[in-house]
């Protein structure tokens, strides 16, 4: 699997020479007959007949890279992604855990919007299961299980030699209850800056759950998305039938905020934009903080070989400058490596909240580092 690490650096990618990439579904059922390899070879002809002849001879080294790599390696998870470019030494190539949509582009820079899709749909969660004497530490990415640790608690229990008054035996067992969840709150906070998380389950006992949750430090509780009612002891596949479902929907509620705050603030002096041609205005000015796509939004276009500004449909002659326009597959993943150049963020939406800004923004919107009046 591609790393968080791994990402950053196609990020950075600048466009010295043109990347393949790569994407293509492995249906489990035609695992066996490797028919990806076949639909690899169809995207990549695809791609062959859109070139030039001096483009196709760099095309050609590349694809050749990948296919051989898909006929080397035994298939592993829903899908594969590539990235190769021999002449910058570029070459990732893994096995993802989930479907992506079927694709083969070259040009300067990596087509990374399904992979950031793929993170930012299953990024890292941790899962704290408690009871009144252990806990338990999970960190779930790409829905797999990461990270699993049990610790068991020191919780005295009575028994001959011990000094315990039996009369306030129970007050004086909560006292140790009480210790022991501060000590799974504390262990949280290391357990979070080992492995950072977005957001964060409590499982266990309604008890023990609801002490714990009053202990947690500001910036855990902040990423509290959800409580659930388990036995510590749960395997990890239920861990995950549990938890996998609630994280979709605090994902859905997110995008639905920040759907909302691109309609709330936009306006002539507001901070946010939307629609396909205000919003690439507003890349080519380096004022994204956050750019909000909707789900496999794909446009053609341009980008400017004088200014650098994009445009989407046909465009030749760049309205600002006046320069030539060089044709550009998908601006959209243009538009989003702009962003991630420019240190900004990018939200790829789905459901209810994609239905919304494609049905008033065209699919595509952003909140703003300033107000529009600032926009060339």
């Amino acid at each position: 699997m591609i790393t968080e690490e791994q990402l950053t650096q196609l990020k950075a990618c600048n466009g010295d020479a043109p990347i393949l990439s790569a994407y293509v579904n492995i249906p489990p059922g035609l695992q066996p007959e490797r028919a990806y390899i076949t639909t690899f070879k169809a995207l990549a002809q695809e791609m062959r007949d859109r070139l030039t002849e001096p483009q196709r001879e760099l095309f050609e080294a590349e694809a050749n890279a990948v296919q051989s790599w898909l006929e080397r390696e035994h298939p592993e998870g829903r899908a594969a992604v590539a990235f190769c470019c021999q002449a910058t030494g570029l070459w990732q190539a893994t096995f993802l855990p989930f479907p992506v949509t079927d694709h083969v582009a070259f040009e300067e820079r990596p087509h990374l919007a399904p992979l950031l899709d793929l993170f930012d749909e299953h990024e890292r969660y941790g899962v704290v299961i408690v009871d009144k004497e252990q806990s338990r530490f999970l960190a779930i990415r790409l829905g797999e299980i990461e990270w699993d640790q049990r610790i068991q608690g020191d919780i005295e229990e009575p028994d001959a030699n011990n000094t315990w008054d039996d009369g306030k035996y129970d007050q004086q067992y909560e006292a140790h209850v009480q210790q022991h969840l501060k000590r799974v709150a504390n262990r949280l906070d290391k357990f979070h800056a080992r492995r950072p998380f977005e957001r964060l389950f409590l499982g266990g006992p309604v008890a023990a759950v609801s002490g714990l949750k009053a202990l947690l430090s500001q910036p855990l509780a902040t990423r509290l998305a959800g409580t659930f009612n388990v036995d510590i002891d749960m395997s990890p596949s239920e861990v995950l039938a549990r938890t996998m479902p609630l994280a979709e929907q605090a994902e859905r509620a997110d995008e639905e905020q920040i759907v909302a705050a691109v309609f709330d603030r936009a306006g002539p002096s507001g901070r946010a934009i939307f629609g396909v041609s205000d919003t690439l205005r507003a890349v080519w000015n380096a004022a994204v903080e956050t750019l909000v796509v909707v789900d496999g939004l794909q446009l053609s276009g341009g980008e400017c070989a004088n200014c650098g500004r994009l445009e989407a449909g046909e465009a030749v002659v760049c309205p600002v400058c006046q320069g030539e326009i060089h044709p550009v597959a998908d601006v959209i993943a243009w538009a989003i490596t702009h962003t991630l150049q420019q240190a900004g963020n990018v939200e790829i939406v789905h459901g209810d909240p994609a239905a919304r800004l494609q049905e008033q923004g065209e699919g595509m919107g952003a909140l703003l580092r300033f107000s529009q009046t600032g926009l060339a």
